[in-house]
């Protein structure tokens, strides 16, 4: 047999409505209240996807990336015969294993233990089929005594532990997976990443939805990117990434400078100093930034202005997250520099190779003062992200530290 998937100009679409009628109480209350109410009509509606064409062969990966909201589950929807396009067409040739929401079909009343033997069940194995691997189900879903406990008594976690192992144990034809390659807690995570990694080995089509694009990029040897319910890309899946990953830093770039323009004034004593303005860059591309991704070599210009007859002692420079905390501050005096000679217009660089501050929002914030005197100000903001994810939060410094094992000689007494 051979396994397809054919989509043709399929567009999904949801009415909304814009108006919803008051119960008799809730108008009996306006009235009280001397509120006019006046209901509105019409019906409004959301496109969720918008005349969407492509094709899938067998053997093929295919990782789905976009923005919430760009379509991505409901284009598996489709593909799994959940819903149904409003026009357009879907074809699937084969058996699809769809997992679109973990633990959506355990039995509350029923053991950790019976949930996995009736999802196989409804996935077509025999009992003995279940038997010759349950006991590697149950050590993978590593839920100890509660296997055999009511899934009302499980937690969360424990729940999505459960529910990923079903996933897990299948031989899938088609498979679809919306995002699970996060699932319960940090130990569990890694283990169900590197299960996902042997399914797309074995299914003959592969489709994945995830925000993690490193492991799209990995996964897949193709890529879709939606966008607003449009297929604005489909190619080579390291490509569409980072074509993907690009806009969005653009965007993140646009709402900087437009969220964060007021703390980027300057201020000056009068016009004899000024600094002209403070930017930020970095070794990946050129020009200003205000998006800069861990572990790239950056920069700080400072523009100046100096009169001749001007005398500037110190510029100072620090760095702090937008919560306040301070991360680092710098004299220009305590580390050698001189002002005094410079007129005219001056360019100093502060450089910051590599960059080794955590992921965040920051304000690097500069001074040129005269004793006690502040002469001029001005700052800039910047975000800093970082590629791979982290577990157990955010660090204020994302710098690794030096490690050296040496085995310890005991004295024989």
């Amino acid at each position: 047999m051979s396994y397809r998937i054919r989509v043709e100009g399929v567009t999904k679409r949801y009415d909304l409505a814009t108006s919803r009628p008051l119960s008799r109480a809730a108008r009996a209350l306006l009235r009280l209240l001397g509120v006019r109410h006046q209901a509105a009509r019409g019906v409004d509606h959301k496109m969720a996807l918008d005349d969407v064409s492509f094709s899938v062969t067998e053997g093929e990966r295919v990782g789905i990336i976009g923005e919430n909201g760009a379509g991505k589950s409901t284009l598996l929807h489709l593909l799994a015969g959940v819903a149904a396009p409003t026009s357009g067409s879907v074809e699937v040739d084969g058996h699809v294993h769809a997992a679109l929401t973990l633990g959506l079909a355990l039995r509350e009343d029923l053991s950790g233990r019976e949930n996995l033997y009736l999802d196989a069940e409804v996935q077509g194995r025999t009992r003995a089929e279940t038997d010759a691997v349950i006991d590697r189900m149950i050590g993978f879903a590593d839920l100890g005594d509660f296997i055999n406990q009511p899934v009302r008594t499980y937690s969360s976690g424990m729940k999505a532990r459960l529910a990923f192992t079903s996933l897990v144990f299948v031989e899938p034809e088609i498979l679809l997976i919306d995002e699970m390659l996060s699932v319960g807690d940090y130990w569990f995570s890694q283990k169900a990443t590197q299960a996902v990694r042997e399914l797309c080995s074995k299914g003959r089509i592969v489709m994945l939805v995830s925000h993690n694009l490193e492991s799209i990029a990995d996964m897949c040897s193709r890529c879709l990117w939606l966008d607003d319910g449009r297929l604005v890309a489909d190619g080579d899946a390291a490509e569409v990434t980072a074509a993907y990953r690009e806009q969005v830093r653009q965007r993140d770039e646009a709402e900087m400078t437009a969220k964060f323009s007021v703390l980027r004034q300057n201020w000056a004593l009068n016009d004899a100093i000024r600094i002209v303005r403070v930017t930020v860059g970095s070794s990946d591309r050129p020009g200003p930034a205000s998006v800069l991704n861990v572990g790239v070599d950056a920069t700080i210009a400072v523009e100046l202005s100096i009169a001749e007859a001007a005398r500037v002692q110190d510029l100072r420079l620090w760095i702090e997250r937008l919560d306040g905390l301070r991360v680092t501050e710098n004299s220009w005096a305590e580390s050698g520099g001189v002002l005094n000679p410079l007129t005219g217009e001056v360019e100093v660089m502060a450089e910051m190779a590599p960059l080794i501050l955590g992921p965040g929002l920051y304000r690097v914030q500069v001074e040129l003062v005269n004793g006690t005197t502040t002469l001029a100000t001005a700052g800039a903001v910047f975000k800093v992200v970082a590629e791979r994810n982290l577990s157990g939060g955010q660090p204020a410094l994302w710098a690794p530290i030096e490690v050296s094992c040496r085995p310890r000689v005991v004295a024989e007494r």
